[in-house]
């Protein structure tokens, strides 16, 4: 998820769950660090937007300021411990929600008009590997 596309600066616009345990995150990605999804220069600036679904979620742990309802990604980060991915979203504050869940995301990214962009060379769905 993380090599293709950076949440640096993405709006963070929403997220849900489902009954199977799974995540559903909605970012509107930065254009300027996303310029390979984007028609970004100085007149046009299109956000492009990153639908993802993380499976078998585990665990959700979030650090909330009460004085801020920061929705700017500042970093994104994901690891891979004995099997089991940590997919943590940080804001510019210095909250933060982190996903513990199995390595299987889904990743679909959409221009502005709604056309589906191709997330990464390979496919849109990917295991993280660490």
């Amino acid at each position: 998820m993380l090599e293709y596309v950076t949440y640096h600066d993405s709006y963070w616009i929403g997220s849900f769950t489902n009954p199977y345990l799974e995540y559903i995150l909605i970012i509107q990605l930065d254009a300027f660090w996303n310029r390979t999804y984007s028609e970004y220069d100085e007149q046009k600036q299109e956000w492009p937007f990153s639908i993802i679904k993380i499976g078998s979620v585990a665990s959700v742990r979030y650090k909330v300021y009460d004085n801020s309802t920061a929705a700017t990604i500042s970093s994104t980060e994901s690891e891979l411990v004995e099997g089991i991915a940590i997919t943590q979203f940080n804001d510019i504050y210095g909250g933060l929600i982190e996903f513990t869940h199995q390595p299987d995301i889904a990743v679909l990214l959409m221009s502005e008009q709604g056309e589906y962009l191709n997330a990464n060379p390979k496919d849109t769905v990917e295991k993280f590997t660490g």
